[in-house]
């Protein structure tokens, strides 16, 4: 088993900082509105796969995952497994916007559209916005405990003592 100090940086700060079931206001108003974006883009995929993208090979199957893990994150964020949720939502996220992206610029999984249609535009402005949200959190989270890191070290140590 690995230590905390094992993990690369920047999982070692998304766990660390989501690790605690509790968030401050802010960081929950970021990742409720991620949320909302990403249940936004699953609801897109849905919606598409419903229109018969379900029939085409590969595609149905990665529209119908994305759905599932949409859903998921957003129990994730209910259920407060934060750090589940941020990674969830990273991913899903991240790969929406990867496989719109190349299905008009060559193709993806052997499947390609061309131009961005409304529900493209959507999909890529929520899981956009998606990732914009959790990155502000996360940001939130590494400043407020850098603050507090703040005030344990050489501020703290310069206190003059009581008398």
């Amino acid at each position: 088993m690995t230590s905390t100090s094992d993990r690369p940086a920047a999982l070692r700060a998304v766990t660390t900082v989501l690790e605690a079931r509790r968030a401050s206001k802010p960081v929950m108003a970021m990742l409720v509105l991620a949320a909302l974006a990403i249940a936004v883009g699953g609801y897109e995929h849905a919606k598409l796969w419903n229109e018969g993208y379900r029939d085409i090979p590969n595609i149905g199957t990665a529209f119908a995952l994305n759905v599932l893990g949409s859903a998921a994150a957003v129990v994730m964020l209910a259920t407060r497994r934060l750090t589940l949720f941020a990674l969830t939502a990273i991913s899903i996220s991240a790969g929406s916007i990867v496989g719109i992206v190349m299905s008009r610029n060559g193709g993806f999984l052997g499947f390609q559209e061309l131009g961005y249609e409304s529900t493209a535009v959507i999909t890529l402005v929520a899981e956009g916005a998606t990732l914009a949200f959790v990155a502000t959190a996360l940001l939130v989270v590494a400043r407020d405990r850098s603050a507090s890191a703040g005030d344990r070290g050489p501020r703290a140590a310069a206190a003059p003592a009581a008398r």
